[in-house]
């Protein structure tokens, strides 16, 4: 599986774009106070996400998979590999620069447990959805689906990093049990979606030659 990280490395290397809006949105939480912060991390996750889930896109160009399942790969693992790639780019990734900000003084330490839920939840809901979406009809063929998944995750980061509704998460992470029903819903969520992702994958048919057809030509001597 470690070549399957490396592949999409690279290919998230060639977005540069996507790269430099990492860097400048990770500056604007070191220069930017106040609570702006709480929007800048969940929209730095979103956009990670997308550029992660992108790679699948790459990976079915031209019949890709038929050419990518001559490696030693399974598609169970192929499937792992999305997720834990997901996982660490929407979760992971914001929340070590989100612990560099509580060590500058940008935020407090306390903030860390609300921005990492928040971190989740919209990192479990796009990928856990568009995954198995991607895998089924495709990227092209899911465009309906993309496009909704982006409609609902800007409402959430919209949503989710509102002042008041910061103060009320404040409120309610107080209670442990919050917490453990939030993190038991969430993990329901991506072991269904991953369940799915898996049976998806298992029953798609690649037998479809990915080398184009080449031409009959004539026998001159016949």
């Amino acid at each position: 599986m470690k070549g399957l990280f490396v592949k999409d490395f690279y290919i998230v290397l060639q977005n540069k774009i996507f790269l430099y809006i990492t860097a400048i949105l990770f500056i604007g939480m070191l220069i930017v106070p106040g609570q702006s912060i709480y929007f800048i991390v969940p929209y730095l996750g979103f956009m990670l996400v997308t550029d992660m889930l992108g790679t699948i896109s790459y990976d079915e160009y031209n019949n890709g998979f038929k050419a990518l399942f001559t490696l030693p790969i399974t598609r169970a693992q192929y499937v792992r590999e999305k997720y834990v790639l997901v996982l660490t780019a929407g979760v992971v990734i914001p929340f070590v620069l989100c612990a560099v900000c509580a060590f500058c003084g940008m935020i407090t330490f306390s903030d860390l447990g609300m921005i990492f839920i928040t971190l989740f939840i919209i990192t479990v809901f796009m990928g856990g959805i568009a995954i198995p979406c991607y895998l089924k009809f495709g990227m092209e063929k899911g465009k309906i689906v993309n496009v909704t998944i982006l409609m609902v995750a800007i409402f959430l980061i919209t949503t989710l990093s509102d002042p008041q509704m910061l103060l009320a998460q404040k409120n309610v992470l107080n209670d442990p049990l919050v917490l453990w029903l939030a993190g038991a819903a969430m993990l329901l969520v991506l072991g269904i979606s991953y369940a799915a992702a898996l049976k998806i994958m298992a029953e798609r048919n690649f037998d479809a030659a990915f080398l184009p057809e080449m031409p009959v030509v004539d026998d001159p001597d016949s």
